[in-house]
């Protein structure tokens, strides 16, 4: 459903044409992790950088959406906060489907028959502020554990007159299942224990060569995907790899991606069911 509505302010992104694979570093986690980046990917930040090429003849590419994609925000309130503001993220997500959940607010508006997501402002940034306290966030450890997302979350649409529940996915993560979510208009919220990530803006394309910067990170982080890409790469006329991604946004503004050749850094996952 909703197949005409594409939100233009994003469109950009899915020209992208390749990606590159990674072995990310993972920490030492107890029962009871805690995601509390507060400094994200990009420049100035303590995210270690680092870049890839990749030399090919040819290239081929799936990509797989939710139809109106995601917000795409950063934290405005408090510190520790990439948890709420993911939150915040699937709450307007699920306003446009689910009105009120942001009460007397339409997270979209239409120009030229398309589809686009109001940016961010003093309604988006007063819904954060609540979810960080009702999750508590700062209060148990620096950050905010899955438990207190869940009990914040919902708080909070209980509170606007739905409920939500949550669809533990961390262990099928794998492509047909990740399109199926996103088949199924659901975005995915992934608690990182680290993380290298490749912002979309971070890369050069050629026919047969491509390169991208990337950061690499050791922290607790909560991200929402919407989307799933995958490339094959040729040389001789065989696949010689096989990358696969999710498209995510990363709580800084920025949107980019992780992949998911190997899915060891992602803590946890979960789809939701808004009723």
């Amino acid at each position: 459903m909703f197949k005409n509505f594409f939100i233009i302010a994003m469109s950009a992104i899915f020209s992208l044409s390749g990606m590159l694979p990674f072995v990310p570093t993972i920490s030492n986690v107890s029962d009871e992790q805690y995601y509390c980046d507060d400094t994200y990917s990009g420049y100035g930040t303590n995210a270690e950088e680092f870049y890839e090429t990749l030399t090919y003849d040819s290239y081929t590419s799936s990509l797989t959406k939710i139809d109106i994609l995601c917000p795409n925000y950063h934290s405005s309130y408090g510190t520790n906060a990439c948890t709420p503001t993911a939150g915040s993220i699937v709450t307007t997500y699920y306003d446009y489907y689910y009105p009120n959940l942001l009460p007397n607010y339409d997270p979209t508006y239409t120009y030229n028959n398309k589809l686009y997501w109001q940016p961010q402002n003093s309604t988006v940034n007063a819904m954060q502020q609540s979810l960080y306290n009702l999750m508590g966030t700062n209060t148990e450890a620096a950050g905010t554990s899955v438990a207190q997302f869940k009990a914040g979350m919902t708080s909070y649409y209980n509170t606007q007159g739905y409920s939500i529940s949550y669809n533990n996915v961390t262990n099928s993560l794998t492509s047909s299942n990740v399109i199926n979510y996103f088949n199924q208009e659901k975005p995915i919220i992934l608690f990182l224990t680290s993380y290298e990530y490749f912002p979309s803006s971070c890369h050069n394309f050629g026919s047969n060569q491509m390169s991208m910067l990337g950061y690499r990170k050791t922290v607790g982080h909560a991200v929402v995907a919407f989307a799933y890409v995958e490339y094959d790469f040729y040389t001789n006329n065989e696949i010689f790899r096989t990358d696969k991604y999710l498209y995510v946004v990363f709580g800084d503004d920025t949107i980019g991606y992780l992949s998911i050749n190997d899915t060891s850094y992602i803590q946890e996952a979960y789809t939701f069911n808004v009723a």
